[in-house]
């Protein structure tokens, strides 16, 4: 659903916007998003997966510590 994503994502990454699902599966969904860049206003494509995981509270600690755009975000 880009709406829930939307919502979702909004909050870590405002400039990410979900136009639609390319798919999903056992793991995750794939999301075809637009980013339009805040100072030059270039819009690019990227495709965002979402992954489902279980996190206890130790390991959605470390993510937060160390998760960073660059490598949750893959362009294309």
């Amino acid at each position: 659903d880009t709406n829930t994503f939307n919502n979702l994502i909004s909050q870590t990454w405002p400039d990410l916007h979900a136009a639609s699902t390319l798919g999903g599966g056992t793991f995750g969904t794939v999301y075809a998003c637009t980013k339009t860049d805040a100072v030059t206003g270039v819009t690019q494509k990227e495709a965002v997966k979402v992954v489902r995981v279980d996190f206890t509270p130790v390991s959605y600690a470390h993510l937060r510590a160390h998760a960073t755009r660059s490598n949750l975000v893959c362009r294309l």
